[in-house]
């Protein structure tokens, strides 16, 4: 009978490795969004700002958690989510980041963080803007990478610039798909975020977005 429950055993073991081989680090992997970026304007007003998350795979019955950001892939192509490290939603971590910015270059800044059902008409009709002479609001249309031997970002976010009075002052957006790097999970750092900071960086460094939100501009 020992004899028999140590081969059951050694197979429940072999099997378990190869479960592990075929599924490589995939399972539960986390990815750290946490970032800052640099952002090339200077004020004093009040803003306020808000991130809608539209990506179909999160915003779909029975779709993808919330702090959703892309999938890694087994050594045999099984797709499974990641998330973030924190656990927060993409859609906070990305408020948080500009928010943080923009307070180090002097505006005061009120974040609104609102749940996966609210759009954006709902925020112009509703949000009081009495205290702040601009409303930024940031679309993530899509977003996530997928993992296998390289990391490919699928990405589509826009930032929208509104008067108090719900006017919309700028608009710019930035799409597409590119390839992170050739060394897949083995990177030390994932380059997902770092790719995040650079998006934001470009759509907050433009020039009509810039402008926007500049305090003269609200005279």
């Amino acid at each position: 009978m020992n004899i028999l429950n140590a081969k059951v055993n050694y197979l429940l073991a072999l099997v378990l490795i190869c479960i592990l081989i075929i599924s490589g680090c995939a399972i539960g992997r986390k990815i750290n969004y946490s970032f800052t970026p640099e952002l090339k304007i200077q004020g004093s007003g009040t803003v306020s700002i808000t991130t809608l998350d539209q990506r179909e795979a999160v915003i779909k019955e029975n779709g993808r958690k919330l702090d959703f950001v892309g999938y890694c892939r087994s050594g045999v192509g099984i797709a499974y989510p990641m998330g973030t490290s924190s656990g927060k939603k993409l859609s906070d971590i990305i408020t948080d980041a500009i928010s943080t910015a923009l307070t180090q270059n002097g505006y005061k800044v009120c974040p609104y963080f609102v749940d996966i059902t609210s759009d954006k008409n709902q925020i112009l009709n509703k949000q009081n803007l009495n205290q702040s002479y601009r409303l930024i609001i940031i679309l993530i249309n899509k977003w996530h990478t997928d993992t296998y031997s390289q990391t490919t970002l699928f990405y589509d976010i826009v930032v929208e610039i509104y008067n108090n009075g719900g006017n919309l002052l700028a608009k710019k957006g930035v799409r597409g798909e590119e390839i992170l790097n050739s060394r897949g999970i083995k990177e030390e750092r994932n380059p997902a975020p770092i790719a995040l900071t650079e998006k934001v960086e470009l759509l907050f460094n433009d020039i009509t977005i810039r402008q926007s939100l500049s305090d003269e501009t609200a005279k």
